[in-house]
């Protein structure tokens, strides 16, 4: 490979777009609710979800509040479109659109039968065909001043629609784009609107004010389809020649004398918006006129006031000068109440008045033996970090703690328990010690020798089941190569504790320093507190104490040697009797591998049986 075409290839690797392309994600609004999304150019558009049509049907109903970014990946998204019937059916009475929404898709909010009203940004610039037709309750729309065009269809069969007002970027007005309004009385279409398109006002039977504001009539074709005998259109000053050819004789026309201006805006405009909803009188060409302007607060939001110290809203003014006036908006607040499932066992604190979209700490506090389960939304968060978006009512539920029983035994030869478990604070716990075949129950590691054995359970317990063997007693020789330590007794009738140090030598028993004997009597398993420094050879004598063969069986690195059989046959036994090899031969040493460790019986010829014990 040429070094040309390597630097090619590593500058291609460098451009290759790493964008998320990811389609149909689900994520939850801060209303509540789960809507999908799109996610392609680095951007968040809420789609269609094809498979559950209508898209969300009743499952948005109230208030619904679009988020203004989402998260996906570690990634932040933001969201610039609504998509093609994207809350087609939907029922909710308001939605909250984010300003960062750039575009609204065919058919998005249509038909929402259940929606009352629509604030739309300024930072939308494109609204698609019949986005919001069908919604036959929306009685007030909000345009952006950022929108060029109103396409085709947009609000037809808005049958609430009193009144609207199309901003003055606004140049052309699609076909039956305020079609079958029947509740529409007046349209106030901006400087620019210079084309509307066939039917854009059909079946307008109540329709009887039209207000233009530019100089200049727009083209039209036939927008009506219905009679307006009655309709007034209001018009600039100069500008009746113009537009009398465009609507005909047919019409009451009102060109005032004198163009006032009435400027409204918010003092917050993510917090509402303000505008005037009906200027001029239609009925007179004095220099005063009349001037109607309404503010709409966002969601979590309420209005306050106009700068002239009026409180009524919407309010009609008397102007006889240019006019200029704000709304005051401020954020509303909410109850968030929480209380404890059992003020006995648990308290919570967090709850109060706050401000929409404070974020609050909720904490629930239980009271030993009980701890928080979760909140009665199903949050399991505490402390929980909460935003406030409306009023809200969560309850903290607490549950008993629960502890565990463990159980183990001595040995997994000797026998095994029962009883182990997970048990409620204060609840009874009965474990039961069940020794094998040739075992006895000793007592439990807390000295406790009751079998079954009944407690209380108040903290995680841990107990070890001790077992002895059944039968006479009877001496072992410990054989080792090195020093052993020894500080724990043996399991026997008789308790013996070594507290110094056993030098051994090999095949020598055992010489003890500062004790009364230099045997030890077993019935079971010797415990060390550390391990010998190398290997242990037990030797056992056979189970009725008598010495009737000069042999010695120890185990070795998990083998078990016989040495001395003097060519008798040898059979390997478990503890249960069975047999599990067998060997003859004239050598001095026999090896005998055990499967696993336990305890074992070696058989030399017809002598009685040794019992061996090996650990691997």
């Amino acid at each position: 490979m040429t070094k040309k075409l390597l630097v090619f290839l590593i500058n291609c690797v460098f451009v290759i777009d790493v964008s998320a392309q990811v389609y149909n994600y689900p994520d939850t609004t801060p209303s509540g609710h789960v809507l999908y999304y799109n996610i392609t150019n680095n951007e968040a558009e809420v789609t269609f979800k094809s498979y559950n049509y209508p898209n969300y049907g009743s499952l948005i109903d109230s208030t619904l509040i679009i988020p203004d970014s989402i998260v996906y990946d570690n990634v932040t998204y933001p969201v610039t479109a609504i998509g093609y019937q994207a809350f087609a059916y939907a029922e909710m009475q308001h939605v909250v659109i984010p300003n960062t929404v750039r575009t609204i898709g065919m058919w998005a909010f249509g038909p929402c039968q259940y929606l009352t009203e629509v604030v739309i940004p300024n930072s939308v610039t494109e609204i698609g065909q019949g986005a919001f037709g069908g919604c036959h309750n929306i009685v007030s729309v909000t345009l952006p001043d950022s929108i060029t065009a109103i396409a085709s269809q947009t609000f037809d069969a808005d049958t609430s629609l009193v009144s609207i007002v199309i901003p003055d970027a606004v140049t052309t007005i699609g076909a039956g784009a305020l079609s079958q309004c029947y509740s529409l009385r007046s349209v106030t279409f901006g400087h620019s609107v210079n084309s509307i398109a066939n039917g854009a006002l059909s079946h307008g039977k109540h329709l009887d004010s039209l207000i233009f504001l530019s100089d200049v009539a727009p083209w039209i074709s036939d927008i009506f389809y219905t009679d307006t005998l009655h309709l007034v259109i209001d018009i600039p000053c100069g500008s009746y020649h113009s537009y009398y050819p465009r609507f005909g004789s047919n019409h009451t026309y009102i060109v005032p004398s004198v163009n006032l201006s009435m400027t409204v805006s918010s003092l917050a405009p993510d917090w509402g918006t303000a505008n005037v909803i009906l200027d001029a009188d239609l009925q007179d060409v004095r220099c005063d006129s009349s001037a109607v302007i309404q503010a709409i607060a966002n969601y979590g939001y309420h209005f306050t006031g106009w700068s002239n110290g009026s409180l009524v809203n919407p309010d009609t003014l008397m102007i006889d000068r240019d006019s200029v006036l704000t709304a005051g908006f401020a954020k509303n607040s909410y109850t968030v109440e929480v209380n404890s499932s059992d003020p006995t066992i648990g308290s919570v604190n967090g709850g109060g008045v706050f401000d929409y979209l404070d974020t609050i700490v909720l904490t629930a506090t239980a009271v030993s033996p009980y701890h928080f389960v979760r909140w009665s939304d199903g949050n399991t968060q505490n402390p929980r970090p909460f935003v406030v978006t409306a009023n809200a009512y969560r309850t903290a539920i607490f549950g008993i703690d629960t502890f565990s029983v463990s159980l183990s035994v001595d040995s997994i030869t000797h026998g095994t328990c029962t009883g182990f478990g997970n048990y409620p604070y204060g609840s009874a716990a009965s474990v039961v010690a069940v020794p094998y075949s040739g075992y006895s129950f000793s007592h439990w590691s807390d000295g406790s020798t009751y079998n079954p054995y009944t407690f209380a359970v108040v903290d995680d317990v841990q107990l070890t089941a001790y077992f002895y063997g059944n039968g006479t007693p009877y001496q072992d020789t410990l054989i080792i190569h090195d020093t052993l330590y020894v500080d724990v007794p043996v399991h026997d009738t008789t308790f013996i504790t070594v507290t110094d140090t056993l030098t051994l030598i090999q095949y020598d028993t055992i010489a003890v320093t500062d004790t009364v004997t230099d045997t030890l009597w077993l019935h079971d398993t010797i415990y060390l507190p550390q391990y010998i420094h190398d290997t242990v050879y037990i030797t056992q004598e056979g189970i009725d104490g008598m010495d009737v063969i000069n042999a010695k069986v120890y185990s070795n690195q998990g083998q078990i040697v016989v040495e001395g059989a003097d060519g008798n046959r040898v059979t390997l036994f478990d503890i249960n009797g069975r047999a599990l090899a067998t060997k003859q031969d004239e050598f001095s040493q026999l090896r005998f591998e055990a499967p696993v460790s336990g305890t074992y019986m070696i058989k030399i010829g017809n002598y009685p049986a040794r019992k061996v014990v090996v650990i691997k």
